[in-house]
């Protein structure tokens, strides 16, 4: 009977050690997916990081191309009126002799008015 018990004591044992080991195998296995389903993750991310990181430095130089075309047009600009304004002053200064006649031109060219 004692070897019957103990026979059924190992055969159990066995029994435990075998599904102990298909337990280990399952979990292992369920791990290594999560493993892989992790580093597709991570990878992902990284992929996104770098798709971002460069659609940012486009934006960077796009921002800086407007922003010289924006001072561009602005120093053309500001050398547009101040043509304008010269042409105006020389207009002003010619319609001004014009208008004083040859003699007082002359005088008006030496005197505090002119200034």
């Amino acid at each position: 009977m004692r070897a019957s018990a103990a026979a059924d004591h190992d055969s159990s044992l066995v029994e435990d050690l075998f599904r102990s080991r298909d337990r280990l195998r399952q979990q292992r296995s369920k791990f290594q997916d999560q493993q892989a389903a992790a580093r597709q993750q991570r990878d992902a991310a990284i992929e996104a990081r770098a798709s971002i990181e460069t659609a940012n430095a486009r934006q960077r130089d796009l921002l800086s191309q407007v922003k010289g075309q924006v001072a561009s047009l602005m120093a053309e600009d500001q050398k547009r009126r101040d043509d304008e304004a010269r042409r105006a002053a020389i207009a002003r200064t010619s319609l001004r002799r014009q208008s004083l006649g040859p003699g007082l031109a002359r005088l008006h060219e030496g005197s505090i008015l002119a200034q």
